[in-house]
């Protein structure tokens, strides 16, 4: 019976966090609390979420997928980064030379210079000098990425 109990809270819980937008779901694996649609937090999350989107050639779905892989590495090296700062920053940056603009590559490299113990806006103001000077293909390469 507490296993049935069990099986059918996660199942509710999981159709709950299905239901809402990934923004919706991105504030409330930040927060570690329950948000609803409506309040400015997740409006703002599904905001930079869509500028995100049209830039990129992910998914939202698969956007969200890496900043949640963000936030846990993050979390293993002792970091913590609000997930709307990472999403905004990256949106931020500038990426002239880059002609298939990948998340994935840029959320990579916000991980290792904050790994390599950069604050988020120096990770942030390294990746725009990066950018400046070439595509984040050729970064990737000179990084052993690729």
């Amino acid at each position: 019976m507490k296993r049935l109990i069990l099986t059918t809270f996660f199942a509710y819980l999981f159709a709950g966090l299905s239901a809402q937008t990934i923004g919706c779901q991105l504030a409330t694996i930040n927060d570690g609390k329950h948000h609803t649609e409506t309040e400015p937090i997740v409006k703002r999350y599904n905001n930079i979420l869509n500028q995100l989107d049209s830039k990129y050639i992910e998914t939202k779905d698969r956007i969200g997928d890496m900043l949640t892989v963000a936030k846990r590495e993050l979390a293993n090296d002792g970091l913590s980064e609000p997930l709307i700062n990472i999403m905004e920053g990256i949106n931020l940056l500038n990426d002239k030379y880059t002609t298939n603009k990948k998340f994935a590559d840029n959320v990579t490299l916000y991980i290792i210079l904050r790994h390599k113990g950069h604050s988020h806006s120096a990770s942030i103001q390294n990746m725009q000098m990066l950018l400046n000077a070439g595509s984040m293909d050729e970064i990737m390469k000179e990084m052993g990425l690729r």
